[in-house]
């Protein structure tokens, strides 16, 4: 895929500002985020198909109402030739823009046409932004605990070992991916966990583009819907 140009940010953004200025920059400029992935625009949307060990999925959608079924269909026929689950990134301000005539939907409009598609519902989650400058930078932790940072490929089995704890992930999927960010993307990332001795008990990592405004601070990597195809592709 082409790399899009990107597009200066708003001076003294308002709230509406920012929002429309990260679904710009972080979903519809997105960029592949890892060997291997790639990112395709199909329609008013923009999907990534990961590498061997890396996210599939829909990142942003624009869609208008007589598209959004033809496109939900490419998506899934996509992923399912390739026997591959994936998400589609739901906001809560996508909806869909209206078309010949006919009225335009929220986006409860759109997660309905993404359950009748196959999709499943995942727990919602939130956005939230904030300036780096004006965050705290020394948090306390709890007495006997500390934060250290992962500089070794070999320490990624630490964070494995807490997504498998809390969210039941695959542990050498997870592997996989950390050892990615702290060599590939070690210029580009962070890893960090909390230790109560050598016993890992949470993690988390921040992620940047170069030269870019936004840089990603996630617990655990989420979606509001994901489709999961069993053998013949797809699972209602």
């Amino acid at each position: 895929m082409d790399t899009p140009p990107r597009t200066a940010a708003p001076a003294a953004p308002s709230p509406d500002e920012l929002r429309a200025y990260y679904d710009l920059r972080m979903r519809r400029e997105a960029r592949p985020d890892g060997p291997g992935a790639v990112v395709e625009r199909i329609g008013e949307s923009l999907r990534q198909t990961g590498g061997d060990e890396g996210w599939d999925g829909v990142v942003w959608s624009g869609l208008d109402v007589g598209e959004a079924d033809s496109v939900i269909a490419a998506h899934v026929a996509h992923f399912a030739a390739l026997g591959r689950s994936f998400e589609w990134k739901l906001y809560g301000h996508d909806g869909l823009r209206p078309a010949g005539g006919r009225p335009g939907e929220d986006a409860e409009g759109l997660a309905a046409r993404l359950r009748a598609a196959g999709f499943v519902a995942e727990p919602a989650e939130s956005l939230m932004v904030a300036e780096a400058a004006r965050l705290p930078h020394q948090v306390p932790l709890p007495e006997g605990t500390r934060l250290h940072r992962l500089t070794r490929p070999e320490e990624a089995g630490l964070v494995a070992e807490v997504h498998q704890a809390a969210f039941g992930d695959d542990r050498a999927r997870t592997r996989a991916w950390v050892r990615d960010l702290l060599t590939d993307r070690a210029d580009s990332s962070a890893v960090v966990v909390v230790l109560d001795g050598d016993r890992p008990l949470s993690a988390g990592r921040l992620e940047w583009d170069e030269g870019g405004e936004f840089a990603g601070l996630w617990m655990a990597a989420g979606a509001l819907f994901a489709h999961k195809p069993e053998s013949h592709g797809r699972k209602r």
